[in-house]
């Protein structure tokens, strides 16, 4: 999925404890999305592994009420980077508010509730928050998510005049917990309606900052495509604000999947004792370049046969235990239990074909053929072995791998995807024993209602606001 849509990031000089956190998001408005945050977690995990900088958060409950889009719908304001700053969750709905406006056409993804759980978790000051609501006739004329009508950078916000609810309000909140200078630089109605915004993504660009001090907007070609969005880029430019400079950019791929600048991006600030806390064989350089592109050259497939249905069904499970195996094996005997592991990996294939109980047909190659990518692509990029607690309650997940593949239907790749889902709690439970950052109904939830706003406070250990106690439970 998009860069952006991965996960909320706040920086270190944000958080109650000095540290880097994520948190990935459910994606649950969409099914085909809401797959991906467990994958999102272990790749985010194994690039900023190391606990002394950085927290890890699971996704938000799978329900409506705390539908999260991640950094989409997520900026963060300061004078400089390093320093402490204001974080900006806007939201479309609220999740357990019904009676409270929402838009009528299209979704709204992302709740006041879910943006407030992410904020509690990552130990956010209630002084350093600003939350607003998007305006709902602008989802409803397709803007999704809001980066697709605002984007920001240091202290500047680039965004159109009718994103928000109580936009003049929105602005003085911004203005005034940030403290110094910001300025909002607001796109007329009259300049770029918000069809035109959509049809170009405008908004959906990358402001970057430049050494001069001044900013640059990177959009997408279509910006150039469309005549009044490219008369107003042509106004702005020499307009006295601190956006300097206009790049464009030929994303056509990218902008015909759904996705510009801003999707390609997600932002991780970090301080430069965290950076060289980052897995270094995920950092880009022209070796690693090669090796990934060698890699896809051999492994991505430009065609789909019935034996790639077999081998999407099969590919996490055999990834998962062979990776399994190779982990605990390096464990027990760190000289040679991998070439051993290697082999057990290899004879996972008399398993699965048990496992598949006629359904369908498992040789010992197959599963070579299926788990080799995956294993490639993890030690090229570092990636360290599954442990056992992210393997959790597995077995109702095995015992549907294989059902209704039969065929060529796909009810058992949904099966088996559903089953991992079930497992969730338990994998959790687990992680909270062995002394990962816990996630507490408390947490998520909160403090206390206010019955008479119907809100849910927003609160943390240390906040004068908190309803919630030190093992972020909450207080009756």
């Amino acid at each position: 999925m998009w860069s952006a849509n991965a996960a909320t990031v706040s920086p270190s000089a944000n958080t109650a404890d000095g540290r880097v956190h994520f948190t990935a998001a459910n994606l649950n408005n969409k099914f085909h999305r809401s797959i991906e945050h467990a994958q999102t977690s272990r790749t985010l995990r194994a690039i900023f592994r190391d606990k002394k900088y950085f927290a890890h958060h699971s996704a938000l409950p799978a329900c409506p009420q705390f539908g999260d889009e991640g950094a989409a719908n997520h900026t963060r304001f300061c004078q400089q980077y390093g320093e402490r700053g204001v974080e900006f969750f806007v939201y479309g709905a609220r999740g357990f508010d019904l009676a409270a406006t929402r838009p009528q056409k299209y979704p709204a993804r992302q709740t006041l509730e879910a943006s407030q759980a992410v904020a509690r978790l990552h130990g956010l000051d209630v002084g350093q928050v600003v939350f607003a609501r998007q305006n709902p006739q602008v989802i409803d004329a397709g803007v999704f998510h809001n980066d697709v009508i605002a984007v920001g950078n240091g202290n500047v916000l680039f965004c159109h005049e009718s994103a928000f609810v109580d936009q003049q309000k929105v602005l003085d909140d911004i203005a005034a917990k940030l403290g110094g200078t910001f300025t909002a630089v607001q796109v007329s109605n009259d300049d770029v309606s918000v069809e035109d915004a959509v049809q170009s993504y405008l908004f959906n660009s990358q402001l970057l900052s430049r050494t001069d001090g001044r900013m640059l907007l990177l959009v997408p070609e279509e910006c150039q495509s469309n005549e009044r969005v490219w008369a107003y880029l042509q106004k702005l430019r020499s307009q006295s604000t601190p956006i300097g400079e206009v790049l464009v950019m030929d994303l056509r791929e990218s902008m015909r999947n759904g996705g510009g600048p801003a999707c390609l991006r997600l932002r991780v600030e970090l301080k430069q004792q965290e950076l060289a806390a980052v897995n270094p064989a995920t950092l880009i350089n022209d070796d690693l370049y090669k090796r990934l592109t060698a890699w896809v050259e051999k492994h991505y497939r430009d065609c789909l046969g019935e034996a790639d249905a077999l081998a999407v069904a099969l590919r996490e499970l055999g990834d998962r235990l062979a990776h399994h195996l190779v982990d605990r094996a390096l464990r027990d005997n760190p000289l040679d239990g991998g070439l051993g592991a290697l082999a057990e990996a290899a004879d996972l294939g008399d398993e699965l074909e048990g496992l598949a109980r006629g359904h369908v047909t498992v040789e010992r190659p197959v599963l070579r053929e299926v788990a080799e990518p995956a294993r490639e692509h993890d030690a090229l990029l570092g990636v360290p072995g599954i442990e056992a607690e992210h393997l959790g309650a597995t077995g109702g997940r095995r015992e549907v791998a294989g059902q209704d593949l039969h065929g060529g239907r796909l009810a058992g790749a949904v099966g088996a995807e559903e089953g991992r889902h079930r497992a969730l709690p338990d994998r959790e439970a687990h992680r909270v024993q062995g002394g990962e950052v816990p996630v507490d109904l408390g947490e998520v939830l909160g403090a206390d209602r206010d019955a008479s706003a119907g809100e849910v406070l927003l609160g943390h250990p240390g906040n004068p606001c908190c309803n919630v106690d030190s093992r972020g439970c909450a207080r009756a």
